[in-house]
């Protein structure tokens, strides 16, 4: 429904489905072309970053967030929006992912950049871009026999090897 007046207009859209995968590690050293010596604080022994996805369905892709799993402490942090109980993970805003289409219809380009406003105060900027191959229904959508819901999984499960392919991740 529609309702347009001078003043603006209200406008009810259709939901959107999120997709949010089980949490991955990933290599900061893979992630951040420079300067990833300022996240291994947040590195597990192991030397990789706990990443938790929210996704949904972009204009071409996949779209969403990449929040950073901050590790659980011995004690409760007292510390204003990162107060947390012991022992308890914590997350916040990290990466946004977007998904832009190329001049081949091979590949979309896969951009991950710093998340606006995030608690960490990193300054906005592109840490990564890499090649994600397409099928035959991201270059034609509306002809995919799928759900939804399975359809933003095959993108993930995509979009995953991809991410595994350009910064190394593992399985948590």
């Amino acid at each position: 429904m529609d309702k347009s007046t001078t003043k603006g207009s209200v406008v009810t859209e259709q939901l959107q489905l999120l997709l949010r995968p089980e949490d991955f590690a990933i290599s900061p050293e893979g992630l951040f072309s420079a300067g990833a010596d300022a996240w291994r604080a947040y590195a597990s022994d192991e030397g990789y970053l706990r990443i938790r996805p929210a996704l949904h369905e972009g204009s071409v892709g996949l779209q969403g967030t990449l929040a950073l799993g901050i590790p659980p402490s011995v004690e409760e942090v007292d510390a204003w929006e990162a107060s947390r109980p012991a022992g308890c993970w914590d997350y916040y805003e990290f990466l946004n992912l977007v998904t832009v289409p190329t001049d081949s219809e091979d590949f979309f380009e896969v951009v991950l950049f710093i998340h606006p406003g995030n608690l960490f105060e990193a300054p906005i900027g592109v840490v990564s871009r890499f090649r994600m191959s397409t099928t035959e229904d991201d270059r034609c959508p509306y002809e995919d026999e799928d759900d939804d819901e399975i359809r933003l999984r095959k993108k993930w499960d995509r979009l995953r090897d991809a991410i595994a392919r350009h910064c190394g991740t593992a399985d948590l």
